[in-house]
């Protein structure tokens, strides 16, 4: 009888869980370990929670958030409700760009249905258009939640349609977001 089969292997960032060793992925495969607890994701402690990855056949590619491909496995985590830019790694500290991250958390949502992307207090760096989900609630903390872009500043209407490529998405609503 196996007594981890239950038990999670902890793993602090994100690099930690990409860089599991041949053992550990064996381990999972094997039902030694039931998934991987990830503590955060640059460090331990820099999301809200931690997430839970479990072995998954899924088809869909690593976004860097729900669907995690190593070597020779994937792992899968489903948000429901709500999805935390976050957990796809924003950093929101006005140096890195987030573009990207923002942009998996979004498309993630969409294909998950998943009915609002939030951004916790910071300030991310946008660089290029975002392509929101099809219907969603983008919100953040208010005063704390910035989206900046390198670009030259429009007014909010113009921002936000410059930002998330808004010509034809009626049922976007924003809320608590400054530009």
């Amino acid at each position: 009888r196996n007594i981890m089969a239950n038990q999670l292997l902890i793993k602090n960032t994100m690099a930690d869980m990409r860089a599991l060793s041949a053992a550990e992925i064996t381990a999972l495969t094997n039902g030694t370990y039931s998934g991987v607890q990830l503590q955060g994701y640059y460090h331990a402690g820099d999301t809200p929670d931690p997430i839970d990855y479990y072995i998954s056949f899924t088809t869909d590619i690593d976004d860097g958030g729900s669907v995690i491909e190593l070597s020779t496995i994937k792992l899968q985590h489903d948000f429901v409700g709500e999805v935390n830019v976050q957990y796809f790694g924003t950093r929101g500290n006005f140096i890195v760009d987030d573009t990207q991250a923002i942009q998996k958390a979004l498309t993630y949502s969409n294909k998950a249905n998943v009915s609002s992307v939030y951004f916790p207090t910071g300030h991310y760096l946008i660089t290029d258009t975002l392509i929101p989900p099809t219907a969603c609630l983008i919100y953040g903390d208010g005063n704390g939640s910035h989206l900046e872009f390198k670009h030259e500043r429009f007014s909010i209407s113009k921002t936000v349609k410059w930002m998330f490529k808004l010509t034809d998405h009626k049922n976007i609503s924003f809320h608590n977001l400054q530009t």
